[in-house]
């Protein structure tokens, strides 16, 4: 027999002891890498195993179904892991707030309000009747709100202007619904309320330039009004924002708390483990 005909006949033999593994094989085989890796801790790498099984082996849902339990597993471990985060931030922030609020007042009308606000004692109504000024609140969510205040002859302000120099920063045009004007003892004045989606960047604006002379201008279709705030109120500003912050950040950790308790229940009924 010539080498060419050995030669063939051992590639013939050789092809028929390779063994070529079986869909099922295949999808096991994914499988019980995925659970090592889980074992381990490399969760990533393990939802890409899992992810092949169902991308590549649609049809075998009894794999697909071994896949789905190793995967609400690590789902549990990394909520665990998420409410551990939220259990130990949250006392942190809390501890912040209890600080920070101490110049504040807060109000809060049940009636009408879900949240109650936070204004800074010397920008309160109260303190600054006859003049013309801006004043940040937030609530106790962390949404940070803007009050204009102008008091005069008629400027019909449409928007408010934050500037120093030759940088500035302008809020969103003023909803005719947000605003009211009326006139007392032949004084004109205007108010408005300023919603978060329409600050613009003004708190970023005097955060930077907190310890210079900052101007506000009420831009107006008649004519503009401008003041300086002075440094306590530059001050109140910057604390108005910094306390808005962390309510925010707050808000955030207890909707994630919320999401992360809810999700480990369903999550412990898919699993059959007890509460």
């Amino acid at each position: 027999m010539n080498r060419q005909l050995i030669t063939f006949f051992t590639f013939i033999a050789l092809a028929s002891c390779t063994h070529v593994p079986t869909d099922e094989e295949r999808a096991q085989a994914f499988i019980d890498s995925a659970a090592t890796l889980y074992a381990n801790g490399h969760f990533e790498a393990a939802k890409w195993q899992l992810d092949s099984v169902h991308d590549n082996f649609p049809q075998l849902v009894r794999y697909r179904r071994q896949a789905d339990t190793i995967a609400w597993r690590i789902e549990m471990r990394e909520t665990d892991r998420n409410l551990h985060y939220v259990d130990s931030l949250l006392p942190i922030k809390a501890n912040e707030v209890n600080q920070l609020t101490k110049p504040f007042k807060y109000e809060k009308n049940d009636q009408y309000q879900q949240y109650g606000t936070f204004t800074y004692n010397l920008l309160r109504n109260e303190w600054n009747l006859g003049r013309s000024y801006v004043k940040p609140f937030t609530d106790e969510q962390g949404q940070l709100y803007l009050t204009a205040h102008y008091c005069g002859t008629p400027i019909d302000y449409e928007r408010l202007r934050i500037s120093v120099g030759d940088f500035w920063a302008d809020t969103q045009p003023i909803d005719a619904a947000a605003k009211h004007t009326y006139t007392d003892l032949g004084v004109t004045h205007e108010t408005a309320l300023i919603a978060p989606n329409a600050i613009g960047t003004w708190p970023e604006f005097w955060t930077t330039h907190q310890d210079e002379n900052i101007k506000i201008t009420f831009v107006g279709t008649k004519r503009n009004y401008t003041y300086l705030p002075n440094k306590d109120e530059r001050q109140a500003f910057v604390e108005t924002y910094r306390l808005a912050t962390v309510l925010a950040d707050i808000a955030r950790l207890e909707k994630l708390r919320q999401h992360a308790t809810t999700r480990q229940h369903i999550l412990r009924q898919k699993l059959n483990l007890k509460e």
